[in-house]
């Protein structure tokens, strides 16, 4: 092509010369020979004139130059049509080929037939029948669907619409079809369809429509408002029932203005205000409780961002009624005001009987003390006797002297003065601990061992004290407190045991105390081989007034004063249960320090 372009260039190049040549021929011989000849022979002239023959020459080449340029350039035209129309059956064979691979279903209908079909169209409306360029009617189930159709594409060259249609053997099957026109002369009449099927779309459809249903049925027989607000527009796109009684038809209208009485922003409690400063709340959503101005109802809301089933980021809003809740608080702390000083009556109450359960104990120990004491000053006191007796004997025959005098004044004296020591013990015992204050576990079971050892050893009852040396035996404590609680649990080991002395003849009863140190707490173990305790009562036990003992022997308040000392006063902890020999074992444990 670009060849012929370059040859026609050349013959117009050539013929420009040779009309060039003949001008300047004829130029010459008009200028400067014609004037000088005789034009009697004139054929002799012609002949004999050179510049004559080359403008024949010129003028005969011209002409040849002339009709050669013409046919090359009619070559050119012939070769530019073929290439244009190459490159038009291409680009046509392009598109045919795009139309026969596409999905969609496409025919051409002239005269009312299908005039061509993609394989795409073949398989969607042939089914197991041939395809015989059939009528576009008869793909019509519903008659007033083609002529609604082709109405429409009369008037406005293109329709579209969903359908009922059918293939050639009678299936039926909903189409989504769109029509065009071709309004070419030589397809006057005609137009194209592209047919999908819907059907699967419409089955889709029809669950979500479905699940709408069933979605919006259960929201809607939930007693609480609930409604989803467009995340951009804050239009209310969905409420339920409970909602719509409350606020009205809200729907489509904004919700801060509709839900929140009249409001002209965003609330300041809303999700939608929060995620602002803290973008969090986008993924977790947001609980609170707020009073409606315009239903004067307390409601629980819970925020949270979805996405609704139309696409679209919305706010779910769980609005819960708890105004009666409220109002049961507002109530509530009504009553605990008037109650309060009704409380503090009670408690005071409770205080005052405490007291009485402390000084019942302290009685119940002191009259253990006060039986120890006993026990503790019968010995001296039958020796002070023996010694008075002496004495007049001595006087009666004659032989009382100085030195006697001295002797006996003296072991008197050294009686009276561990009698006034047993005193003593006995008022430092039964002293109030104001302060707590650090003392040592060991030195306290002596004192406790001094006082209660000789009651124990007049009812022949072995008492054995362990003691780990070189331990840590010191807590923080009330110091008194703790030794009322060891004699009141060794009272009750010596009871046990005189019970079943009275049962078993030859018995002999026996007493374990043992202090030690045990991952930092001390404890205080006192084990017994009396009774034991019965199984079914022995988690009742630390409870006030209950006690196994007949009556008068026993008020029930020693072990639960004991509890009350060690876990409430002390922080620690006291325990008891039953060993393999038929005793009991009482374990009180606190923090060293």
């Amino acid at each position: 092509m670009r060849q012929n372009k370059h040859h026609k260039i050349l013959f117009l190049a050539a013929f420009i010369a040779m009309q060039v040549l003949i001008v300047v021929a004829a130029t010459y011989e008009y200028t400067l020979i014609l004037p000088s000849l005789n034009t009697d022979d004139l054929l002799s002239l012609w002949l004999n004139l050179t510049y004559t023959k080359v403008f024949l020459a010129a003028l005969c080449i011209s002409l040849m130059l002339f009709f050669m340029y013409k046919l090359v350039s009619k070559k050119i035209e012939l070769e530019a049509e073929v290439e244009s129309s190459q490159e038009t059956k291409n680009r046509l064979e392009l598109i045919f080929d795009a139309v026969e691979s596409s999905s969609d279903a496409v025919i051409m209908i002239e005269s009312n037939r299908v005039s061509y079909q993609n394989k795409a169209a073949k398989e969607l409306l042939c089914g197991s029948e041939e395809f015989n360029n059939p009528q576009f009617s008869s793909f019509f189930v519903d008659e007033n669907d083609e002529e609604e159709l082709l109405s429409i594409l009369g008037i406005n060259g293109k329709a579209s619409g969903e359908i009922m249609l059918k293939r050639i053997d009678g299936t039926e099957f909903w189409g989504d079809i769109r029509v065009s026109r071709l309004d070419g002369a030589s397809h006057k009449g005609a137009f194209v369809a592209i047919i999908n099927d819907s059907s699967e779309k419409r089955k889709k459809e029809e669950y979500l429509r479905g699940i709408n249903r069933n979605f919006s049925g259960v929201l809607n027989s939930i007693n609480a408002i609930i409604y989803a607000v467009d995340i951009t527009s804050y239009e209310i796109v969905f409420a339920n029932k409970y909602a719509l009684s409350k606020f009205g038809e809200i729907v489509g209208k904004r919700c801060y203005y509709e839900v929140q009485h009249d409001k002209h922003n965003v609330c300041e409690f809303c999700l939608f205000a929060k995620i602002k400063d803290n973008p969090a709340l986008y993924k977790t959503g947001y609980s609170y409780e707020y009073f409606n101005e315009l239903t004067k109802e307390w409601y629980s809301v819970n925020d949270k961002i979805t996405t609704w089933m139309d696409g679209r980021v919305v706010k779910i809003a769980v609005c819960i009624d708890i105004t009666s809740r409220k109002n049961a608080e507002e109530e509530l702390q009504k009553i605990n005001e008037n109650l309060e000083s009704m409380v503090n009556d009670a408690v005071s109450e409770v205080r005052k009987k405490d007291r009485m359960l402390i000084q019942q104990s302290k009685m119940a120990a002191m009259g253990e003390m006060i039986g120890a004491i006993a026990h503790q000053w019968r010995q001296p006191l039958n020796v002070m006797g023996l010694m008075i007796q002496d004495m007049s004997l001595t006087c009666e025959i004659g032989e009382l002297n100085t030195d006697h005098m001295r002797k006996t004044t003296k072991d008197a004296m050294e009686l009276i003065k561990y009698m006034s020591k047993t005193i003593d013990d006995f008022r430092n015992f039964f002293r109030p601990d104001k302060p707590k204050a650090v003392f040592d576990v060991k030195n306290a079971m002596t004192d406790v061992l001094k006082i209660s050892s000789a009651q124990l050893e007049n009812n022949k009852i072995n008492i054995e004290f362990l003691c780990g040396e070189n331990e840590n035996l010191k807590v923080d404590g009330y110091e008194n407190e703790f030794k009322q609680v060891a004699l009141n649990l060794i009272a009750n080991a010596k009871d046990s045991i005189l019970d079943k002395i009275g049962q078993e003849t030859g018995f002999k009863g026996q007493i374990g105390i043992k202090v030690s140190n045990k991952n930092g707490k001390v404890v205080l173990e006192i084990a017994d081989n009396g009774t034991g305790i019965k199984e079914e009562v022995l988690d009742k036990i630390f409870e006030p007034y209950f006690t196994t003992k007949e009556q008068g022997r026993g008020t029930g308040i020693g072990l639960y004063m004991s509890k009350m000392i060690i876990e409430d006063n002390m922080g620690g902890s006291i325990r008891a249960y039953n060993n393999n020999s038929g005793g009991a074992i009482f374990v009180v444990e606190l923090e060293s320090c």
